[in-house]
């Protein structure tokens, strides 16, 4: 659930805390940030008394399920963050400044975060992992231009169908 929300807001960072943790590490939520609501989860014993009067030393054990609620907060959302805590990303490599230049001509819009790449017609937005996620920068750039061929498909660019491979029907060439 975390990961989707992540996603959705584009959030850098995979790391969660309670209001109290933020707190606790000298941190503060950004003014007008939300949270997000999880549950947590797991089986606890519990010992019940036997109902014979004559044996009212031992118990029974049995487990029941444990469910709270938590909201949490994004690393991306906090402010006044201790130094220690920061996560400063370590880039490998330098951009290749001609695909760049590809990527910046077409005005698609490109976003960061997450671990997963993908087009998003209904947003018509391409959704990259940071470029700091990549080993090589040619593996970045490979990645942003296969998702920037779905982008080349949507209705106002080449209009093609969005469909997954299986769903499209092969057409043979008159010879």
């Amino acid at each position: 659930m975390l990961y989707v929300e992540a996603s959705a807001k584009n959030y850098t960072d995979n790391r969660w805390l309670t209001f109290k943790q933020a707190g606790d590490i000298g941190a503060r939520i950004r003014k007008g940030e939300h949270g997000t609501q999880i549950v947590f989860y797991r089986m606890r014993e519990i010992k019940d008394a036997k109902t014979d009067v004559a044996d009212t030393d031992s118990a029974d054990t049995r487990s029941i399920p444990l469910l709270k609620t938590f909201t949490v907060f994004n690393v991306s959302q906090l402010e006044s963050i201790p130094e220690h805590f920061v996560i400063r990303p370590v880039l490998t490599w330098q951009p290749i400044e001609e695909a760049e230049q590809v990527l910046i001509k077409t005005r698609a819009v490109i976003c960061h975060g997450g671990n997963r790449a993908f087009y998003r017609s209904s947003d018509d937005i391409i959704q990259l992992p940071p470029s700091a996620s990549f080993v090589k920068p040619e593996d970045y750039y490979a990645t942003a231009l296969h998702e920037l061929c779905h982008w080349t498909g949507h209705p106002r660019r080449l209009n093609r169908p969005l469909t997954r491979r299986s769903d499209i029907e092969a057409t043979r060439m008159k010879s």
